[in-house]
């Protein structure tokens, strides 16, 4: 972060008044402001926009050299041992805490340099160029029920100064900034008088903060227990260190330091699905505000993860899309029974054309799906199956034929007038209809493998065909009363994975239940159940089954081992990875690699 100075005109090299011109303050330019991994201070060439200008006043002697090993020259972006009287563009960087003598046309001017230090909840240093803070997880001790052993906080850390006696300030200002450099919050903390870490340079001074945690967002933050000690903080961004109004340091913000990566990132893929053809979007008065309040949610729950270092690259980077509801493109064989066939005849139209299959006796309903999309390319349709995940009550795994025009697009089928679609007396067969003017009808225990006929026919034609990708489908509402949200984890044979449907209802609870979130963990930890299924209800928890409230003790909060877990389950290794690497620095290009 640049170095400024206390005072620029202190450091102008003018004729001298006096014996000696007032200190110049700096700090140590110990953090990573060009995003290359390494610390300002040791790189060969630093950047002018992490460094402090030294003035020079017109026709005056220049900058000559510095003395010590806390504060360097820069010219032209390199290091340099002593400047020539003709130079203008001279640059001062700090490289630790302690001082230096800046010599001035023959006449010193004393350096001060101010090193801010970063340490964890063992005492050890937190390196602000390859290191990283991350949002605390669990509730603050201060909320801790009388008798009941707090939960440490590994994330809290404590800000603390050092440098030469008497140029300490007593407090320190720390904002928090996004990705893109906006500001996010801020707060102004007391130093007190503190023993230096023992990788100190002696002869000089420190002074400590508290512990202070990162909050997920206001509703912590400005709780009365944390509002002194708390910081709203945004995976990718950083917190910056201020000393006097000026940006001292700064630090990234990542995922938590027991995980192996800075951050990761989750591809997301949004549809809001209409009602029906041409009607309005499933929440908002019209399109635009409909793209807006599902932006929202977005942002929140990329909030919510922040607590592992995940993130969706914000709102704008998720493909989003307001679709219509499909036509009846979809042919169920074996229904939701599974039942193999007797014998009998399958008869559809599509394109206006019959298209007729005969059951042998003993099939199983995948080998007759597979029958029937021969038939419909025969008659120049598009077709494929895919086969479902075996429900509670099956006999066997069903399996769906779709269909499709020359555009990929959802191609109508229609019973024929005079045939029934299936003759065969034990294998079923239906066409899947989408209706969501009485809501979308949704899967219980006994056929959550497979979802709903109707559930199938509306994913299959929304989805994309990427498993690693997670596709989150918002409608109007589910057919029953007491469903707001629903997610598909990857499961043996089924064919719809890593899907999340929603409702107006679950965008609507907001921050009271984080439903988008809550769903988001069920794919990502692959987890079907809920915690508190077979064990204690834990309100705080994110992964909580039922729990709703809009305060700091409502679902929000995600262990480190469900961060572990969601490594191990959607991360680069798994076998549709869900979670990649997002690294908070930009490799170095050498020259030959440049040339190459």
């Amino acid at each position: 972060m640049a170095c400024g100075f206390a005072g620029v005109a202190a450091a102008r090299a003018q004729p001298a008044r006096g014996a000696e011109d007032a200190a110049v303050v700096l700090f140590a330019d110990r953090d990573d402001d060009d995003d290359d991994g390494l610390p300002d201070a040791v790189g060969a060439r630093v950047a002018d926009a992490a460094l402090t200008a030294l003035e020079l006043a017109p026709g005056g002697p220049a900058a000559r050299r510095v003395e010590g090993e806390d504060a360097r020259l820069i010219v032209g972006g390199r290091p340099v041992r002593e400047v020539g009287a003709g130079a203008r563009e001279v640059r001062l960087q700090g490289l630790r805490a302690g001082s230096a003598r800046l010599h001035v046309g023959g006449r010193p001017v004393t350096v001060q340099v101010i090193e801010v230090f970063i340490l964890d909840r063992e005492g050890a240093r937190v390196d602000p160029a390859r290191g990283r803070i991350a949002l605390g997880r669990s509730l603050p001790r201060e909320l801790t029920a009388p008798g009941v052993e707090p939960e440490l906080d590994d994330e809290e850390v404590r800000w603390g100064l050092a440098g030469p006696a008497g140029a300490l300030p007593a407090q320190l200002e720390l904002v928090s900034r996004a990705a893109d450099g906006q500001p996010v919050d801020s707060i102004v903390v007391g130093l007190l008088p503190v023993s230096c870490p023992p990788d100190t340079p002696s002869g000089v001074e420190c002074r400590q903060s508290g512990p202070i945690r990162g909050s997920v967002d206001e509703v912590e933050r400005r709780h009365p227990a944390l509002e002194r000690r708390a910081l709203v903080l945004r995976v990718g961004g950083r917190v910056v260190a201020r000393v006097n109004r000026r940006d001292a340091q700064s630090v990234r913000v990542g995922a938590p330091r027991a995980l192996p990566g800075d951050r990761y990132r989750a591809r997301l893929r949004v549809r809001l699905v209409r009602s029906g053809v041409g009607a309005g979007p499933p929440v908002g008065a019209d399109d635009a505000e409909a793209l807006r309040l599902v932006r929202l949610d977005l942002e929140a729950a990329e909030r919510v993860w922040g607590q592992c270092g995940f993130g969706f690259g914000g709102s704008a980077g998720v493909d989003l899309a307001i679709v219509d509801p499909p036509p009846p493109y979809l042919v169920a064989v074996g229904c939701e029974s599974g039942l193999p066939a007797s014998g009998g005849r399958v008869s559809l139209r599509a394109k206006g054309k019959l298209v007729e299959l005969t059951t042998q006796p003993g099939a199983s309903p995948i080998e007759v799906a597979v029958g029937l999309a021969h038939a419909l390319v025969e008659a120049g349709v598009a077709a494929r199956v895919s086969r479902n995940g075996l429900t509670g009550g099956g006999a066997l795994a069903t399996a769906d034929v779709l269909a499709f025009d020359e555009r990929g697009a959802p191609l109508e089928l229609t019973p024929d007038a005079e045939r029934p679609l299936s003759t065969d007396p034990t294998l079923g067969v239906c066409l899947g209809r989408v209706d969501l003017s009485d809501g979308l009808t949704h899967f219980s225990d006994h056929d959550s493998a497979a979802g709903t006929l109707e559930e199938r026919t509306l994913l299959k034609a929304v989805l994309d065909a990427d498993p690693a990708t997670v596709d989150l489908v918002f409608v109007p509402a589910f057919m029953r009363t007491g469903r707001i949200g629903e997610s598909f984890i990857q499961t043996d044979g089924g064919s719809i994975a890593n899907a999340i449907v929603l409702d107006r209802a679950g965008l609507r609870v907001g921050g009271r239940s984080n439903v988008l979130a809550h769903e988001l963990g069920h794919v990502l930890l692959d987890l079907p159940g809920h915690p508190d299924d077979f064990g204690p209800d834990t309100t705080a928890s994110l992964m909580d089954a039922d729990a709703a409230d809009p305060t700091l003790f409502g679902p929000r909060k995600l262990s480190l081992a469900e961060c572990r877990r969601a490594l191990i389950e959607s991360g680069p290794s798994a076998d549709a990875p869900l979670l990649v690497p997002w690294p908070l620095t930009r490799p170095r290009v050498t020259p030959a690699a440049r040339s190459r």
